[in-house]
């Protein structure tokens, strides 16, 4: 029996930029796998603008791993996270631990070009970020940062030259301030098809250019031999067309196998089924993270009366379990200090967020993502946050392997048991908003006459499953209860803690 894979995006936007992710990761390998992660989605490694400031999304140089004194005042090659030796040793930390790295691969907003040059451009306009671009066939020339020089790097890993032939758009003229409203399409130039967005920001890439992607599979398949990671999570997909993604992952898959997800920020299930739908290579299966499920958890802990029963209507994991990794929060919809004009955050509610993750760890379908700032590297306190996804991750890499049942209650409860399989006890899920009921569920015809214990202590006295495998399993309005043997929550809960 295979073991159940957890990934965790171990990052988040408010990091402190003081270089010491990396060694962070290679100290707490071990642990973190002994906690049952098994895959880690780290931040992107290479320079951007900010230099050491830069989250890395502002792409600046993606050969620089913190080895070049580039975009720095005082000469630090490290990034916000650390330097390239540092993000190495982290890589070799996490496989000796067992535990597989994917990096983040960011390519298309490029910014941070030493030179501008001159460019005939069609300008393109929206009325606000939530309409969508229009061309006005208005002519301009421009001063676009297209010129990337990366002198400190002096040529070392490539050679190839950056200039507007490589780009497709930019969203600024020269040193005026940026329009969030106003694009710059490059004369003889389209933006790319099959895209669900016209631009996103900086300088726009053109992936139709032999010459670029030429590069860019150079550059995946060098980063691959550098660093030896195991997979990439690919960054806003929705502003680079499949056809591209289709050929570079065609052509990573070659060099090594590897995992493959990608951010395609869409409420709208369709819209990701379409994306996945053109991408056929055999070499890579392609992965999206679910945002219809994302938004649904929101949804369900900011309105009081919307259905938990509607939890899985029309999401990724539903239609396309085997694509689709699930998630509560991540980056694009954490709260965070500092955020873009505009944009409004839809971060799950702290009450439901025990549910949700719940309903990513314990369920047969998707591949579930841990969010650092859910699972920080603090002291694990009885009844917070951690403990419970402490407690959730243990139920899923030993126990939740059985058939899945689900059941629905009219007083907005829902539940659902992993039924007993070879010896194991079977597990019993029942979230709740607004109702106290009982739910009746099937744990297993072996399971009769044993106690199971609410492992979330919201309800205190134990269940006894009957003859037929089935109990009435209770809940507390609002709460979550998730349900073990007996026997299996006194190994897994109180001779570990023990032992500890």
């Amino acid at each position: 029996m295979s073991i159940n894979g957890i990934l965790m995006q171990y990052f988040e936007w408010d990091l402190p930029a003081d270089g010491s992710l990396w060694t962070q990761v290679k100290e707490k390998a071990g642990a973190l796998a002994e906690a049952g992660i098994t895959a880690l989605w780290l931040p992107p490694a290479y320079k951007g603008y900010d230099g050491t400031n830069d989250s890395g999304y502002a792409v600046y140089d993606i050969y620089d791993l913190g080895e070049f004194p580039q975009k720095s005042q005082t000469g630090e090659v490290r990034t916000k996270y650390g330097t390239k030796e540092q993000y190495i040793e982290a890589i070799e930390a996490c496989h000796k631990a067992g535990i597989q790295v994917y990096a983040d691969v960011v390519l298309n907003h490029m910014t941070g070009a030493e030179m501008t040059e001159t460019v005939d451009t069609i300008v393109w306009r929206r009325n606000s970020r939530s309409e969508s671009w229009y061309c006005t066939n208005e002519h301009e020339t421009i001063e676009a940062w297209t010129k990337f020089l990366f002198e400190k790097r002096g040529g070392k890993y490539s050679s190839f030259q950056w200039n507007k032939d490589c780009f497709d758009g930019a969203d600024t003229n020269g040193m005026l301030p940026a329009d969030p409203n106003k694009v710059y399409l490059f004369a003889g130039k389209e933006w790319d098809p099959d895209t669900n967005f016209d631009f996103l920001n900086c300088s726009d890439l053109d992936v139709q250019n032999p010459e670029v992607i030429k590069e860019l599979k150079s550059w995946g398949e060098w980063y691959l031999n550098t660093t030896n990671v195991d997979g990439v999570r690919l960054d806003a997909l929705k502003h680079i067309g499949p056809k591209f993604y289709n050929e570079w992952l065609d052509f990573m898959g070659s060099k090594k196998q590897i995992f493959a997800v990608g951010e395609y920020y869409d409420l709208d299930n369709r819209e990701l089924q379409n994306y996945l739908g053109h991408i056929t290579t055999d070499k890579v299966t392609m992965h999206l993270f679910d945002f219809p499920l994302h938004e649904r958890f929101y949804l369900a802990s900011d309105q009081m009366n919307y259905p938990l029963k509607n939890l899985l209507h029309d999401t990724l994991v539903s239609s396309c379990p085997l694509n689709a990794v699930t998630f509560v929060d991540n980056h694009d919809t954490q709260n965070r200090l500092v955020q873009d004009p505009g944009t409004q955050a839809r971060e799950v509610k702290e009450w439901f967020r025990p549910h949700a993750y719940a309903f990513i760890l314990l369920r047969e379908a998707g591949y579930p993502c841990v969010f650092y700032k859910d699972y920080p590297d603090t002291e694990t306190k009885e009844g917070s946050l951690v403990a419970v996804i402490t407690a959730l991750m243990k139920i899923r890499r030993t126990l939740a392997y059985g058939s899945q049942h689900d059941y629905v209650s009219d007083l907005n409860e829902i539940g659902w048991t992993r039924e007993s399989v070879d010896g194991r006890s079977g597990v019993a899920v029942v979230l709740s908003k607004d109702g106290s009921n009982p739910i009746t569920m099937y744990v297993g015809g072996s399971e009769h006459q044993t106690a199971y214990i609410d492992v979330m202590h919201t309800i205190t006295d134990p269940v006894i499953i009957g003859e037929d495998g089935r109990a009435s399993f209770p809940v507390i309005q609002g709460k979550l209860s998730v349900w073990i043997r007996q026997d299996a929550y006194t190994e897994l809960f109180i001779e570990q803690e023990k032992c500890e």
